[in-house]
């Protein structure tokens, strides 16, 4: 059985018949959407292209490659504050948004007794609930965390 990265345990998502990278590319399709909405026109355009390229930059990694990426994010946000670079925006919504699914997936390793790659959020909970089991985020939200089960 293969297993999750940096664990030494069973994938446990596989019981559902999904692995992490398939729901990784669910949480980073429904990113890339959400990112559309967030951002419209000319001047959400810096914003949407770094949200856009951090979502992106995750796809095909897995928990210690999303860990390096994270870091060198954080790196070059820094950098582009330190230089008060004109694209700062750029590369701060890029590493949020490796952040948001460092955050997802931890909420669903977390949910299913796996280590976690950073400590998930209520936020985290409630979208890998929606990625895995289709719960809304915001009732989730408005009524206590529900844990995502893997089914």
């Amino acid at each position: 059985m293969p297993m999750a990265s940096g664990t030494g345990r069973p994938d446990r998502l596989l019981e559902i018949g999904m692995d992490e990278r398939t729901f990784l590319n669910l949480v980073i399709d429904d990113g890339l959407t959400e990112v559309v909405l967030a951002y419209p026109g000319p001047n959400g355009q810096m914003r949407r292209e770094g949200c856009t390229r951090g979502f992106e930059d995750c796809r095909g990694l897995d928990g210690d490659g999303l860990l390096r990426l994270r870091d060198d994010a954080r790196e070059a946000t820094a950098a582009a504050m330190r230089g008060q670079a004109p694209d700062y925006w750029f590369w701060r919504c890029r590493e949020l948004q490796v952040e948001w699914v460092l955050n997802v997936l931890s909420a669903a390793r977390h949910a299913n007794g796996m280590p976690t790659l950073v400590t998930p959020t209520m936020r985290g909970m409630a979208k890998a609930a929606h990625v895995l089991n289709g719960i809304d985020p915001s009732e989730t939200l408005g009524g206590g965390p529900e844990q995502p089960v893997l089914r």
